[in-house]
């Protein structure tokens, strides 16, 4: 097994309400270029179908408002979990910082886009 962790912090000229509602909000997630379709199956669960064919099921393990957002998640693939950090800046601007552990069978190989 590989274990792989990535971190990225960004400043986006919009409010955290804004930020917060695009990233959380599963029932619209079209404006994703990745994702063919997205299935809810319950208030913590759903799945993600990439136009490359790959589904990946996640659990929403912590959801605090306009702060914390974080998930497990599972495909034949990989596992792993993300936590996503929302920090209100001034003039309308928000800092997100996303760190994501996974663990991959040391013979796949993922690209990440």
């Amino acid at each position: 097994m590989k274990n792989r962790i990535s971190t990225a912090t960004e400043v986006i000229n919009y409010r955290i309400e804004d930020v917060w509602d695009a990233i959380t909000d599963n029932e619209n997630w079209q404006w994703r270029s990745d994702l063919q379709d997205l299935k809810i199956l319950n208030d913590e669960t759903f799945v993600e179908y990439g136009k490359g064919g790959m589904e990946i099921h996640f659990t929403i393990t912590k959801k605090e408002k306009h702060e914390v957002y974080g998930f497990t998640m599972n495909s034949k693939h990989f596992s792993g979990e993300w936590i996503g950090i929302f920090e209100e800046l001034p003039e309308n601007k928000t800092r997100i910082t996303f760190t994501g552990k996974s663990v991959c069978p040391r013979n796949r190989n993922i690209t990440v886009r």
